[in-house]
């Protein structure tokens, strides 16, 4: 919607008002109850936990046989 705000997370976009999500993206299966983005303004612990954590992608990759 015009106006609103979004977040991009592995291939989708979400708006920054989201109570949760759940994808499939592009490199990793996600489904935390928050837009990880928006949570990090308040708990920048999100930023190492699973924005920039390598364990944490690679926990959720994906298994794509074809690629």
């Amino acid at each position: 919607m015009p106006g609103e705000r979004y977040v991009y997370l592995d291939g989708y976009v979400i708006p920054s008002t989201a109570e949760g999500i759940v994808i499939e993206g592009w490199y990793a299966r996600h489904d935390p109850d928050f837009v990880p983005q928006v949570a990090v303004l308040s708990d920048p612990a999100v930023r190492d936990g699973l924005l920039c954590s390598c364990e944490y992608w690679r926990a959720h990759r994906i298994e794509r046989p074809d690629v």
